[in-house]
């Protein structure tokens, strides 16, 4: 399943907020399938994924939301530089979830990460102080 870098801290913290009823319902199912199995292959990368795809800015596997799309991927490339991986690695769900946890222990961790991104108060909720 092809998952973008900086989804590895939403999905963690998600509670069901999101641009449209059904965009969260299918983020909801994604996340589930994704944390309910050690074991999944992930692919990641700094582009669309399964849970982009159901975004209503997504337009041909492009962010259209004014100006996002670079900030976006921004996000992602800092996610793969500080974990160390190369974009399109694939890697089993338990031990890049484990991998992140180690390298983003604090909500001041993921500042560079997250910056002003209008999520992050819902789904950073798990990582202690505000940011």
């Amino acid at each position: 399943m092809r998952i973008r870098a900086h989804h590895l801290l939403c999905m963690q913290g998600f509670q069901g907020y999101g641009y449209s009823k059904e965009f969260a319902e299918a983020m909801a199912l994604v996340v589930e399938h994704v944390l309910g199995s050690n074991n999944l292959e992930l692919e990641i990368t700094a582009n669309c994924d399964e849970i982009c795809i159901h975004c209503p800015h997504n337009v041909d596997y492009i962010c259209k939301d004014h100006g996002a799309d670079e900030n976006i991927k921004r996000m992602d490339e800092t996610v793969l530089q500080k974990l160390g991986i190369i974009e399109g690695s694939n890697v089993e769900s338990g031990i890049i979830f484990e991998y992140v946890n180690e390298t983003f222990r604090t909500r001041e961790d993921a500042r560079e990460v997250c910056g002003d991104c209008i999520w992050s108060d819902k789904c950073l909720w798990f990582m202690g102080k505000p940011l």
